[in-house]
């Protein structure tokens, strides 16, 4: 858990608005908020929020499999 919560940081240190949707997304999600009202209180719009989060899942996600050691994204 620990490690995971470390991975905006490692892999998105250089996106510092796609690591802000991740974490703020993880946390929202935790405390069951809605994810559109936090946003627009935010004056985030709301879809570009999603595509932003989305865009730093994928980051990780690759990142992640690239440092497996298979270097395979497909596998």
């Amino acid at each position: 858990m620990d490690q995971a919560l470390r991975w905006p940081f490692d892999y998105l240190a250089s996106y510092p608005e796609v690591s802000r949707s991740v974490c703020l997304k993880a946390r929202w999600s935790v405390v069951g908020a809605d994810i559109g009202q936090r946003c627009k209180a935010l004056r985030m719009n709301p879809r570009f929020f999603n595509r932003q989060w989305q865009h730093g899942l994928t980051i990780i996600a690759t990142r992640l499999v690239m440092e497996s050691g298979t270097g395979d994204v497909n596998q």
